[in-house]
């Protein structure tokens, strides 16, 4: 019996196009509340009675941390498995359903890759995913889905200040026929919300949200002033090529502490602000090793 939390969904073209996908990833980018994340969750439970050549299909379905795939992800799919599919209870506390089939789905939390290497997987679902650390995709999802040629979601809200936006709109476009970089394995879709939502619950939103923030949020578009990532950002007032650097002046260092890249900014401190004269940026390193280059670019510096 199918539980009652398959609920009908009204028709949705986009919708339908992703849950009858073929291609091996799949981008959702579309808005609050736009049943991107009904659809992921009700395909991943779809596939756990999928009979394949091996005995023990793995998938996932992943979000930033674990506390927030434990508190947003874990009830939502169990209320969707129907009971005669599960073998067992499922277990809470590794986040762990095991079925009737040979098949299992974990819900994991991507603040830990490790969660995901070391198997290989038949499919999942990340979630969330312009928050989701740079790099995780490429070097703990991809090869762990290889061997057995696996599929991959990634959803979510094109947020501008997601530490994992930038690389996850790359992957997106991707999947954009039109690109000159366009890859058939890879689907993009995007929608607002307000092909699903009510306009009573957008206007509410609109009027409490900063225009930015709403076109980010409910119409999915992804949100630059002028081009640029930050929208405080203006060319014309924040670069000026006098900015030089000055031996006897301190040097205040601005750090990311990512990893790949690391990009930490020199600055000299002036009566109207900070001016940034230099920049590191590091690929596959840590803290350390970005002082020791920090210390052979500026070692001999006077200034403290």
């Amino acid at each position: 019996m199918i539980p009652e939390h398959w609920t009908q969904l009204r028709p949705h073209a986009k919708q339908s196009r992703a849950w009858r996908a073929l291609e091996r990833f799949v981008n959702l980018r579309c808005g609050r509340g736009s049943g991107k994340t009904e659809v992921a969750r009700r395909r991943i439970v779809r596939m756990l009675p999928v009979k394949k050549a091996w005995a023990d299909p793995l998938y996932f379905y992943a979000l930033p941390t674990f506390a927030q795939a434990k508190r947003v992800a874990w009830d939502p799919i169990c209320k969707l498995i129907p009971p005669s599919w599960v073998k067992g209870e499922p277990n809470r506390s590794g986040m762990v359903i095991e079925t009737v089939f040979g098949s299992k789905l974990y819900v994991v939390g991507m603040d830990k890759p490790a969660r995901i290497e070391g198997v290989q997987w038949d499919g999942g679902v990340i979630d969330e995913r312009s928050d989701t650390k740079p790099g995780t995709f490429y070097r703990s999802v991809v090869p762990a889905l290889e061997h057995r040629n696996g599929w991959c979601w990634q959803i979510g809200v094109p947020k501008r200040f997601g530490v994992g936006a930038l690389e996850w709109n790359e992957f997106f476009e991707r999947g954009v026929p039109d690109n000159a970089d366009y890859d058939p394995e890879i689907l993009s879709l995007t929608w607002p919300s307000s092909t699903v939502l009510t306009p009573k619950q957008l206007a509410w939103a609109k009027a409490n949200l900063d225009a930015r923030d709403y076109n980010e949020q409910y119409n999915a578009t992804l949100e630059s002033v002028g081009g640029m990532i930050f929208y405080a950002f203006d060319e014309v007032k924040n670069v000026d090529d006098r900015v030089s650097y000055r031996a006897n002046e301190p040097i205040c260092v601005g750090s990311d502490f990512n990893v790949d890249p690391m990009c930490w900014t020199l600055s000299h401190r002036t009566a109207t602000g900070l001016v940034t004269f230099d920049e590191i940026y590091l690929r596959n390193t840590n803290t350390p090793s970005t002082l020791d280059y920090l210390a052979e670019r500026y070692g001999d510096h006077e200034g403290g």
